[in-house]
C-alpha cells in the first residue's frame, strides 16, 4: 500500500528524496532534509514515514520533471 502523502522520487540529477505531496517539497525527518539520498536510503525513510499512518507501506517511486535542481542539504544518518 502506497502513502498518499508521500513519494519516492528521483530528481533529474539522479539523486532521489522523499517527497511531500501535501507540503510540495522534499520531506523532513529530525531537522534533516530527504533529498540527495541514494534509493535504498530514500525508501526507508518513506516507510519510516508512511508507518505513521499505514501498515505496510509501498513506495510509490516517480521521476521529478526537468526544472531548476533542488538545492542539497547534508543528511546525517545515525
Amino acid at each position: 500500500m502506497a502513502s498518499e502523502r508521500f513519494e519516492v522520487v528521483l530528481d533529474p540529477a539522479g539523486a532521489w528524496c522523499v517527497w511531500d505531496v501535501q507540503a510540495g517539497r522534499p520531506a523532513h525527518i529530525a531537522g534533516s532534509t530527504l533529498f540527495g539520498l541514494r534509493r535504498t536510503q530514500a525508501e526507508a525513510f518513506y516507510r519510516l514515514l508512511a508507518l505513521r499512518r499505514e501498515p505496510s507501506p509501498e513506495p510509490a517511486v516517480r521521476d521529478l520533471p526537468a526544472g531548476p535542481a533542488i538545492a542539497r542539504t547534508s543528511l546525517r544518518v545515525l
